[in-house]
């Protein structure tokens, strides 16, 4: 809807480069004040943050990049223009930032699951605000649609070229909705999702439902780059839905079974006493 906000000394500023930066400075804010309750150190968010930097920002276009096998000299000053971005898919970002994560969190030591616990609420504000870049940009665009709330965008923007003159699904606002709705009730319900892993577990289920539902009404699955990408998001999705399921159930049977211990421990003492 706005691809251009405005020039800053003869350069254009992108709508979409303006939210990755207000999603990055909020996610780091409320990152930075609940650092104590995930145990992570000051440096290693630091760490943490810019590594999910590089994978929000770089692993689209390279993806985009493979699937195209368009390796040319364009494609790579695409690629170090951070700041423009046609296209996001969910599931290698999200691949390459946990894969990061995880294996800087194992050679920190830092407690994996109380650290999703406390941050997955606000990265899910971050993909929010990320969204509306997406929305004023025109990318990730839905299929045509008659509904009251169905967008028509620019000529010029990557929806406006695929469905010129038509109204389609605006689903980098579903996304937006979706994300901010599972952070909510994570952040409502954090005192009685207790269990270490098991608001993890909640919104991974929560965003790979709604990740799943609202990618089968995007509009960019023809033929082009991003066609691959977009049809395996869903499964994607419903994988991360699928892993949040499986955490969910280990977690609840392992504090069963530590239940279940306490209560037998006193009586089989007593027993091994007389």
């Amino acid at each position: 809807m706005l691809p251009v906000a405005g020039e800053l000394w003869g350069l254009p500023i992108f709508s979409y480069g303006l939210a990755v930066s207000a999603a990055l400075l909020a996610c780091l804010a409320l990152a930075f004040r609940l650092r104590e309750r995930a145990g992570v150190s000051a440096g290693d968010l630091l760490n943490l943050c810019l590594l999910g930097i590089a994978a929000l920002l770089f692993v689209p276009k390279l993806w985009t990049m493979a699937l195209a096998r368009d390796f040319s000299l364009e494609a790579w000053r695409l690629l170090l223009s951070p700041w423009r971005q046609e296209g996001f898919t969910l599931g290698p970002v999200a691949v390459a930032a946990a894969v990061a994560w995880a294996a800087y969190g194992r050679w920190k030591r830092i407690p994996l699951l109380p650290a999703i616990d406390a941050f997955l609420p606000v990265l899910l504000l971050g993909l929010a605000i990320q969204r509306l870049g997406c929305f004023l940009a025109g990318c990730c665009y839905g299929r045509p649609t008659g509904l009251p709330w169905g967008v028509r965008f620019p000529a010029d923007s990557p929806a406006g070229r695929a469905f010129p003159g038509e109204t389609v699904h605006p689903t980098q606002l579903y996304y937006l909705l979706a994300f901010l709705l599972v952070a909510g009730l994570l952040w409502l319900g954090r005192e009685r999702l207790r269990g270490r892993g098991m608001a993890a577990a909640a919104g991974l289920f929560g965003v790979g439902i709604a990740f799943a539902a609202i990618t089968t009404q995007r509009g960019d699955q023809g033929p082009g780059t991003l066609s691959l990408a977009s049809k395996a998001s869903p499964l994607v999705a419903l994988g991360l839905a699928a892993a949040g399921l499986v955490l969910g159930a280990c977690i609840t049977w392992q504090k069963y079974r530590n239940d279940r211990k306490s209560e037998t421990a006193p009586a089989g003492s007593v027993r091994r006493r007389s």
